[in-house]
C-alpha cells in the first residue's frame, strides 16, 4: 500500500481535473468481464460519477489502499426468454366497471 497518498485526481465531466478523498472512491470489477469501474463524488460540485477504468488504474488504485468490490450480473439477464405474451386488451372505465359488477346507481345512492 503507497502510505503517502490521501487524494486521488479524477476527471469530473462537468469541472474537469479534481481531487477526491481516497475514501470516497468506490472501485467495481465485473468477474465475467474483468471490465472496472470507479465511481466518486466530484469535491468541486458534488456530482456523483462513474467512469471506466483500465487495467493499470486499478492496480494503481489498489495499491494506494482500494478494496475493489467484484460483482456479477444477475442470473436473469442471461435466462431463455418466453414466447411474447398477448398484451391485455385496453380497457375502458365502463368496460372495467363491468368487469366489476358495479352498479353506479346503487353507489350513488348510498352516498
Amino acid at each position: 500500500m503507497i502510505e503517502s497518498v490521501e487524494f486521488v485526481t479524477v476527471q469530473c465531466p462537468d469541472c474537469g481535473p479534481a481531487l477526491v478523498a481516497l475514501e470516497a472512491v468506490n472501485l467495481r470489477i465485473n468477474r465475467e468481464s474483468d471490465r472496472a469501474s470507479m465511481a466518486f463524488p466530484c469535491m468541486i460540485c458534488g456530482i456523483r460519477t462513474s467512469l471506466p477504468v483500465s487495467a493499470h488504474s486499478v492496480i494503481t488504485l489498489r495499491k494506494a489502499g482500494i478494496e475493489p468490490v467484484y460483482w456479477t450480473y444477475p442470473r436473469e439477464i442471461f435466462e431463455r426468454q418466453l414466447e411474447p405474451r398477448e398484451p391485455f386488451p385496453a380497457l375502458s372505465v365502463g368496460g372495467l366497471m363491468r368487469e366489476l359488477e358495479f352498479d353506479i346507481d346503487s353507489f350513488l345512492r348510498s352516498g
